[in-house]
């Protein structure tokens, strides 16, 4: 093999030990692994940069942004209310669940939709009784294969389809995928709901949660125009002794005020640090109708 071939598997092989180890982000991993072969000689200023011209990568950000649209305006909140009611068994929820987050998949990024559904799996199987850990792997699975069903499900599928156009083949069609990965939705569901789930890990000390000391967590919500906590205070506004939560301290107008009494009046705009449960805290907005910071 010639020096520029050696100089590749080398730089390949840091990069699976790099991202292995985590010693940093991915991006700036592969970042980083594309300049040294560029500054090496290996690949012409071109090739480093033709990824950056494909229309699939094109295609894979606007997913991203869609994405964080619907994240950030909640617009799946109504899956909360639709799938996990009190008194439904872990098999309906399972297919409900499962269902709902392959159909979204399709057409959506999936990562938005299992970071959403997360705080809702944890809080219903926290209230049921059922260990969470039975809940959130058939939450990750149906993602996967629900993000196979169409062409932009899945960023991979996006990709691929960018290079089959550049050996001067027809793209894929939105649906091209179905005939695969609809039947391999179904029965990942049906498997998890009926009999999977009794094969998943069972942990003991659920109040743990799956994030390590949640309570270490703090979680930002602001007080919108209009909220009918203006002007109240915090006693009267039903924020003190939450079970889970606690309010911190307060950011107005730049200033942090804290320790906040019971006494404390709250204004448009103010920003509430709580410390506690990611359940608790996604009830809590939705209760008293805030808003993420």
């Amino acid at each position: 093999m010639e020096i520029g071939a050696y100089i590749t598997l080398f730089t390949i092989l840091a990069i699976i030990v790099a991202l292995v180890r985590n010693v940093a982000r991915p991006d700036f991993i592969f970042l980083t692994g594309l300049i040294f072969l560029l500054v090496t000689g290996v690949l012409s200023p071109e090739q480093a940069f033709t990824g950056f011209a494909n229309q699939a990568v094109f295609a894979v950000a606007a997913l991203f942004v869609v994405a964080a649209g619907v994240q950030r305006t909640r617009a799946l909140e109504f899956l909360d209310r639709a799938i996990f009611r009190d008194g439904l068994g872990i098999r309906s929820v399972l297919f409900r669940m499962m269902g709902a987050t392959s159909f979204f998949s399709a057409f959506l990024n999936n990562t938005p939709i299992v970071a959403m559904l997360i705080p809702q799996v944890q809080g219903w199987a926290k209230r049921s009784g059922f260990p969470a850990s039975r809940l959130l792997i058939p939450l990750s699975y149906a993602a996967i294969v629900g993000g196979t069903v169409t062409l932009i499900g899945t960023s991979t599928n996006l990709i691929v389809s960018g290079m089959i156009v550049e050996r001067g083949h027809e793209p894929l069609s939105f649906f091209q995928l179905s005939w695969v990965g609809l039947p391999a939705a179904i029965l990942v569901m049906v498997y998890f709901s009926t009999i999977g789930y009794k094969t998943l890990p069972r942990y003991q000390n659920e109040d743990a949660g799956i994030l390590n000391n949640e309570k270490d967590y703090h979680f930002d919500l602001k007080v919108p125009p209009g909220s009918d906590l203006t002007d109240k205070t915090v006693e009267e506004a039903g924020l003190r002794a939450l079970g889970n939560l606690f309010l911190v301290h307060v950011h107005r107008k730049g200033h942090i005020v804290g320790p906040v009494g019971p006494h404390f009046i709250l204004e448009e705009g103010d920003i509430l640090t709580f410390t506690g449960d990611l359940a608790s805290v996604d009830d809590l907005a939705a209760r008293k109708k805030l808003e993420r910071a």
